[in-house]
């Protein structure tokens, strides 16, 4: 007699599940309004699980990928993509100063605001994708520079025989990784109904 091992599958599917905790937390932030603010913790607490996997991920990912790779398909690689991936770059970062010139610069309303007297930091490509420090990258969640941090890894790595030693370790905890991300997306229904019953700050 052969026993089925198979889990149950769930009642409802974690779509499902996701909706009705988005309709209740809008019930429960209309009808409770301020009785509701200890859900803003638990909304918090939800997004940055979701944000404990997502950096060391990619980072992961990347280095393993490229890894194991060798020298001629990195270069194979580079020559089929590279073009494209400047092409993106490109239309990114012209897009990014080009946005706010559509918007006029509305004077600030109140002369008490720091914002009136203090002019915005202007953006430091630089910083942005060749980081000094990629552990700062790492921590600050500036993902450019770790994107760009992990490929330098991942193209050394190609070039060195015994690059298997560091490849199989990555690989195994980028599956820990992977059902991290797992156990956390099942919170899913929670976490939107709190974000969304939770009020927020004027």
């Amino acid at each position: 007699m052969q026993v089925n091992t198979k889990p149950p599958e769930p009642r409802f599917s974690l779509a499902l599940q996701v909706l009705i905790g988005l309709l209740l937390g809008l019930a429960t932030g209309l009808f409770l309004g301020e009785i509701a603010a200890p859900l803003t913790f638990v909304g918090t607490a939800f997004i940055r699980l979701l944000q404990i996997a997502v950096i060391p991920y990619i980072m992961v990912a990347l280095t393993t990928g490229l890894g194991r790779l060798s020298l001629s398909e990195v270069r194979q690689l580079a020559l089929s993509g590279g073009g494209l991936l400047l092409l993106l770059w490109s239309f990114g970062i012209a897009l990014v100063l080009i946005v706010p010139l559509a918007y006029p610069d509305w004077p600030a309303r109140s002369l008490f605001q720091r914002s009136s007297i203090v002019p915005p930091a202007p953006v430091d490509f630089i910083l942005l994708f060749i980081p000094s420090n990629p552990f700062h990258a790492l921590a600050n969640a500036i993902v450019p520079a770790v994107v760009v941090f992990s490929i330098l890894i991942g193209l050394a790595l190609t070039g060195i025989e015994k690059k298997d030693v560091i490849i199989e370790p990555l690989s195994i905890l980028g599956e820990i990784l992977t059902k991290i991300t797992g156990y956390v997306s099942k919170l899913a229904p929670i976490g939107v109904f709190s974000l969304v019953g939770g009020p927020r700050a004027p």
